[in-house]
């Protein structure tokens, strides 16, 4: 590959609703800048001071914690008769938070016919907003993501 696919992502925290505005960011970065492959949004909070990375490993406890956020996903997505359109929905859970001590969320839903190729899956801002607000009531849980990039540049999943 292009050796891009474990560079870290780039984040935007505008709190502009508007899904086309977004796309062009997204865009923009990665074909602008070699050492970004993937751009997230981030959703809950509104704003980050800076990130601190942890050492962390698949406990029950963390793995427990990413069952339930993707529980939290796939149903409201299924309540609202979505996932017929979303080709595949990934939850990520991170190890990083302001200070270091917890986890954040990124969602990955997608849209493909091809595999080859994918969008991101543009949600409705009111499903969206309360699908941040359930996550982030989720004990240790600090930021919600919302992964904006197509494929490619970006894969699928997260490595």
């Amino acid at each position: 590959g292009d050796q891009r696919t474990y560079t870290p992502p780039a984040v935007i925290w505008e709190t502009s609703e508007d899904w086309n505005w977004l796309e062009e960011q997204s865009i923009r970065i990665t074909n602008s800048v070699r050492e970004i492959n993937r751009v997230v949004l981030l959703l809950s909070p509104t704003a980050l001071a800076s990130l601190k990375i942890r050492e962390a490993y698949c406990t029950r406890e963390r793995l427990d914690l990413l069952r339930q956020a993707d529980a939290i996903a796939t149903k409201t997505l299924m309540e609202h008769d979505l996932m017929r359109d979303i080709f595949q929905l990934l939850v990520i859970l991170l190890p990083i938070s302001e200070d270091g001590q917890g986890d954040s969320i990124v969602l990955r839903p997608v849209c493909s016919e091809d595999v080859m190729t994918a969008q991101f899956a543009r949600l409705d801002w009111e499903l969206l907003n309360s699908l941040k607000q359930s996550l982030s009531n989720l004990p240790g849980i600090h930021a919600v993501f919302y992964d904006i990039t197509h494929k490619p540049p970006a894969t699928f999943g997260w490595e």
